[in-house]
């Protein structure tokens, strides 16, 4: 499978579809699922594999990798289901080396908040090493305080289903 090239195909077929973390359904969108199955695929892949597919992420391939990845982080807490988390996290990984660091903190800090709550193993990303897992783990060692949902510009709510979704509040 070429990674890029389906990334690519999805971006241009949500085009119309209103795809972001603030526009969270009950259930999971089209897109959400079709995401879903590239990055299951990609958790299959070996390291150099990766490494390859990463070359070819574009701007907007991993802008789209990273809305993903937040919204993956509001339905692993809802759904308390830990493969949202790895396959967002997975996501993030795909798009780390394009994307600037501190747009990858403001999501990582939802990550780190469900992983608290859920109590979900971050150790399938550990494994991996790489650039991106070294980030993650300095982000998780950070002080609390600097790694709030809050301080990040965000908070939990519930929303018009009586579900609990990440908001931003700027």
């Amino acid at each position: 499978m070429d990674i890029a090239k389906r990334l690519r195909l999805i971006l241009r077929e949500s085009e119309n579809e209103q795809y972001g973390p603030e526009v969270i359904s009950t259930q999971m969108s089209e897109t959400d699922k079709r995401i879903n199955e590239v990055m299951h695929y990609c958790d299959t892949m070996s390291k150099e594999e990766r490494k390859e597919a990463r070359s070819s992420i574009t701007i907007d391939i991993a802008q789209l990798l990273l809305c993903f990845g937040a919204r993956m982080a509001t339905y692993s807490l809802r759904l308390s289901e830990e493969k949202c988390l790895t396959y967002g996290l997975s996501a993030i990984d795909m798009a780390f080396e394009v994307l600037d660091i501190r747009d990858i903190w403001v999501v990582l800090v939802l990550y780190c908040d469900v992983q608290k709550r859920s109590g979900f193993s971050l150790d399938g990303i550990f494994d991996r090493g790489g650039e991106f897992t070294h980030e993650l783990k300095n982000f998780i060692h950070r002080k609390d305080e600097f790694k709030t949902l809050e301080c990040m510009g965000y908070s939990l709510e519930v929303d018009e289903n009586d579900l609990l979704i990440y908001r931003r509040a700027w």
